[in-house]
């Protein structure tokens, strides 16, 4: 059998949304409900897929996404600001922000092996930025 729709919403017993998968502009759309019908929980296929948990107060404070070119997961805090990020696409990074949301700490690692540290003051200014590396070549 096939069964066809453009939403399909899962509720318990009471009547209560706690769940819809439907096609919202182009993207199949998965959210779940947490018992007072809050979103909590996103997964979507549009553009490219992700996955995103939402508080209790609508913040979406964990993401992962995976683009054409990168993949990214970030964590916000509950005042929606981004304070953990990290990207692998031909670098690998991770970036650590304070609550204003001024980057603290950047750790990186090229594709040719060359690893970076970076670390800013409140305003975001370089405080300190490792030597350059040059990559070795052990063979």
């Amino acid at each position: 059998r096939v069964i066809e729709a453009e939403v399909i919403r899962l509720i318990d017993d009471a009547g209560a949304l706690r769940g819809e998968w439907a096609v919202k502009s182009g993207a199949a759309v998965l959210t779940m409900f947490d018992k007072a019908a809050r979103p909590r929980f996103r997964a979507q296929v549009g553009i490219y897929p992700s996955v995103t948990l939402i508080d209790e107060q609508g913040v979406e404070r964990i993401e992962l996404f995976d683009a054409p070119d990168e993949t990214v997961m970030r964590f916000r805090d509950s005042k929606d600001v981004s304070r953990l990020y990290a990207q692998l696409s031909s670098d690998a990074s991770l970036s650590l922000a304070r609550p204003n949301g001024t980057t603290g700490v950047l750790l990186s690692i090229s594709n040719q092996g060359v690893a970076r540290l970076i670390t800013s003051d409140s305003e975001g200014k370089p405080l300190w930025n490792s030597p350059q590396e040059q990559p070795r070549n052990d063979k």
